[in-house]
């Protein structure tokens, strides 16, 4: 499918995507309004790059009670790391942010991490 005016932007993260790779990472945030294209321009972003690149991706929940850490355990699940997911499993969770970056590093090609909705990781419902 191709992306309608969303060249520039595609351009744009693929250029950080080729410069994060040959430095330390670099975390990229997108947004815009609802309805505006974000997960068809993150979707198509990815699949230029599923070729060569690890690709995870986690979302947040958009639940009265969201789940504690919802996107790392997507990302987890999806990359069957059974070490990291007992590390999670038994809430040890210093442990394992140090260790699941440690496994990052020690992955052959590039990852990307994609985290969808994140604007629902701090969502509450306030009342008076």
């Amino acid at each position: 499918m191709e992306l309608v005016e969303r060249s520039d932007f595609l351009s744009a993260l693929n250029h950080q995507f080729e410069e994060s790779v040959s430095g330390d990472g670099h975390c990229m945030l997108i947004s815009g309004e609802a309805g505006i294209g974000k997960s068809s321009l993150v979707k198509a972003f990815c699949d230029n790059h599923r070729k060569g690149s690890n690709i995870f991706k986690g979302t947040c929940d958009a639940l009265f009670t969201p789940r504690p850490l919802a996107p790392l355990y997507d990302v987890l699940w999806e990359w069957h790391n059974g070490d990291l997911l007992a590390l999670a499993a038994a809430g040890h969770r210093n442990e394992l942010f140090i260790r699941f970056l440690s496994e990052l590093k020690k992955l052959a090609w590039p990852t990307i991490l994609a985290f969808e909705d994140i604007h629902w990781a701090d969502w509450k419902i306030r009342s008076h």
